[in-house]
């Protein structure tokens, strides 16, 4: 075995996966190039005109726009040629995709257990296919939290009932199978970051690449103790400002 021909063999594979990436986002961008636009009316009072005709219109302006519902109402077929990715959140798709105009190939709904059923619907309706990302283990979506007031305390009932909210994750989980299931955890730098969760959440099914280091002063997770911590007023002041010292230190250590 050959350190330095690893080496360079690793760094040509990073090139390579690199090149095809770019390749792969010039090819998308040339099959969208030659996608026709359709132009529209472009003919009598401008409040008639649709599609390219009134995106043209819109762009030499510099004030008084009509509103984007509107736009998309009236050119959502350009619009989708020009542009055939939308990324929005469920909010902006109610209020600004008019129901009946604009018609997606495929929906993907990302962090799916933060997300309610009724106000993931609106998204779904307006796709022929949907794929529905997310993680179950995740807190379930909840306005709750938001009304508490700063000082009032909640009883293990009412966080229980805040926390039996469905997501629009676990509806699918009901109607659409099989289930695909996550293989890999790669996001952490050090394995011990997700150590815990793998264990006690998803009972050690996430593969975890290990870091060249199972032990270092500046890597990983530790217990720090903290004397005389007193929990005053939903707050822990003492606790806070050791948090405070460590980001300090971590920030002269590491500027970088």
């Amino acid at each position: 075995f050959s350190g330095m021909t690893h080496e360079a063999v690793r760094r040509y594979f990073v090139r390579l996966d690199e090149e095809v990436m770019h390749l792969y986002q010039a090819r998308a961008a040339s099959h969208v190039d030659r996608r026709p636009v359709p132009y529209g009316v472009h003919q009598g009072p401008v409040g008639q005109w649709t599609n390219g005709a009134l995106i043209q219109h819109e762009v030499a302006k510099t004030t008084k726009h009509i509103p984007i519902r509107q736009l998309v109402a009236r050119a959502c077929n350009a619009l989708l040629a020009l542009k055939p990715c939308f990324m929005m959140g469920p909010l902006s798709v109610a209020h600004y995709l008019p129901p009946g105009r604009v018609e997606f190939d495929l929906v993907v709904m990302d962090e799916a257990s933060q997300l309610k059923p009724e106000d993931a619907m609106g998204a779904i309706a307006r796709g022929k296919q949907v794929v529905i990302v997310g993680d179950k283990e995740q807190l379930p979506p909840t306005t709750f939290f938001e009304r508490a007031e700063p000082e009032e305390e909640l009883s293990e009932l009412e966080i229980l009932s805040a926390e039996e909210g469905e997501s629009i994750l676990e509806a699918a989980e009901k109607v659409f199978h099989p289930v695909r299931k996550l293989l890999w955890h790669y996001r952490s730098r050090h394995h011990s970051l997700i150590a815990f969760s793998n264990q006690e959440f998803y009972n050690r099914q996430l593969i975890v690449f290990p870091a060249a280091h199972a032990s270092a002063s500046d890597l990983g997770v530790y217990y720090i103790p903290v004397e005389n911590g007193v929990w005053d007023g939903r707050h822990n002041r003492i606790e806070a400002q050791k948090v405070v010292d460590a980001v300090l230190e971590h920030m002269e250590l590491h500027p970088s």
